[in-house]
């Protein structure tokens, strides 16, 4: 598990929103998120939403570790390659979506040994969910390795949709960048509601 820095910024037709939190999986569920900075009397009324819609997620510090490419990197195709670096690209496969709707791209640094960049994009619209439609998306995560023997970490994760979800059109933007990472040993953890019962 990981304690960590977000600076999140969204744009959805004009509106901007940022927020700057703190999150540490050692405090109890629903006080895991919290202003990095001030309380969270501070915040304007779409950030205290932003605030609850982020403490609703599930261990978000599972995002920061890329251990779940395995099935994807079975798939990839070398498609560019130089002294530092080799791109692979393969089509994703998921059941809930239809075929050839999105490609990956991943970055590897040879020098580091390591992924530095994954890529998303949409190849055509497709409904990710009955309510909505996706015209065209794109996400683009950077990584780097960790201090010492640690894992290699998400850094940045910037993504914009445009699309239909209940007959409204959105056109939305987003940027998250982690900072302050730590590792939490799994001994400091907080207990959760089934264990104290």
């Amino acid at each position: 598990r990981f304690a960590f820095t977000l600076d999140f910024w969204s744009e959805n037709k004009g509106e901007e929103l940022s927020l700057k939190l703190r999150f540490d999986p050692r405090l109890p569920e629903g006080e895991q998120w919290r202003p990095a900075e001030g309380g969270a009397k501070e915040l304007s009324k779409d950030q205290r939403k932003a605030l609850k819609r982020f403490q609703k997620a599930e261990n978000p510090d599972d995002a920061l570790v890329y251990d779940k490419l395995d099935e994807e990197l079975d798939r990839m195709t070398l498609i560019e390659e130089n002294d530092e670096t080799a791109i692979f690209s393969a089509p994703i496969i998921d059941d809930d979506l239809p075929p050839d709707a999105l490609e990956m791209t991943i970055t590897l640094d040879k020098k580091a040994r390591s992924i530095s960049r994954i890529d998303v994009r949409s190849l055509k619209p497709f409904k990710p969910a009955a309510i909505a439609k996706l015209t065209s998306m794109t996400q683009s995560q950077t990584y780097a390795p960790s201090d010492g023997e640690g894992p290699v970490l998400l850094q940045t994760s910037e993504s914009t949709a445009i699309g239909k979800a209940m007959l409204k059109s959105f056109n939305s933007k987003t940027r998250q960048v982690y900072s302050d990472i730590e590792e939490v040993d799994p001994a400091e953890m907080a207990l959760t509601s089934e264990d104290r019962e």
